[in-house]
């Protein structure tokens, strides 16, 4: 049987893998991707009937920008995410 340790081990993992690739997606578009891109490339897309899609990328990209990794760029027309050279090298 699972215990309720190993479920969070297990999910935590998963949480660092899909960082991961995300920054390394981020790192290969330098010029930045917008959430739905993330989510379309990476197959994160969600399949909610309500007006809330791609949570999951949009969830971790905060927790992204919340330690530094990464930013988003308002400039454009549509925001994007981006790595911040400036915290991490």
């Amino acid at each position: 049987m699972t215990s309720s340790n190993d479920l969070k081990k297990s999910t935590q993992i998963g949480l660092e893998m899909i960082e991961d690739a995300i920054i390394c997606l981020l790192r290969l578009k330098e010029s930045g991707m917008t959430n739905t891109q993330i989510a379309n490339y990476l197959g994160l897309n969600s399949s909610h009937e309500g007006s809330q899609k791609d949570y999951l990328s949009y969830s971790i990209l905060g927790n992204l920008m919340e330690k530094g990794i990464v930013f988003k760029d308002k400039s454009g027309t549509r925001p994007v995410y981006k790595i911040n050279y400036k915290n991490n090298t």
